[in-house]
């Protein structure tokens, strides 16, 4: 499992509401989600395929007193 890639959902359209995060669309299931800058971050890292520990890393990256077991 260390290895999975997690990627986006290229179907799910995503709106930016700065500074709040974004609304990511699901036109399969008609769902909105609404995701906190956080998850605004994670969902663009995502753009490209990444492991678990790469997403860490990217988030260490990014942003500031991230620490690796949460």
């Amino acid at each position: 499992m260390e290895n999975t890639k997690y990627s986006i959902n290229p179907d799910v359209s995503c709106r930016v509401e700065e500074p709040d995060g974004a609304i990511l669309f699901n036109p399969e299931t008609d769902t909105v989600q609404a995701v906190n800058p956080t998850g605004l971050i994670i969902w663009q890292a995502l753009e490209s395929p990444r492991t678990k520990q790469e997403l860490v890393e990217h988030l260490q990256a990014v942003c500031e007193d991230v620490p690796a077991d949460q």
